[in-house]
């Protein structure tokens, strides 16, 4: 990556307080809704859906500490599980955030079914 590779996004109006997620030590970064509406305008309808299904499920794909024995023990073995967790955002989340926030870009691609 060089200089010329990146990008500098200002946006003219104020977005929602819920838009950003501080997460110490002087770190801030895009809240999960904001990420989606952000990264839409980048995306086929296809990828969009997918990407909303994956940040609204209630998984998610870890590695599998017990890989190797199983492995060793001639076991089908994988090297990611799947493990249960809350879902990072739910789809109304992200349609809220979408219209509450029209000067995103990606944001009406974000509203679409």
């Amino acid at each position: 990556m060089t200089l010329s590779d990146v990008a500098c996004h200002a946006l003219g109006k104020a977005t929602t307080p819920e838009s950003y997620i501080d997460f110490g030590g002087g770190i801030i970064g895009l809240s999960i809704e904001h990420f989606y509406v952000s990264i839409c305008c980048r995306l086929s309808f296809v990828q969009r859906m997918l990407l909303a299904y994956e940040l609204c499920g209630y998984y998610t794909i870890v590695p599998n500490p017990d890989y190797d024995e199983e492995a060793k023990s001639g076991e089908k073995a994988y090297k990611v599980k799947a493990v249960t967790r809350a879902p990072l955002a739910t789809v109304e989340r992200l349609r809220t955030f979408a219209k509450n926030n029209p000067q995103i870009r990606g944001s009406k691609l974000a509203s679409r079914r």
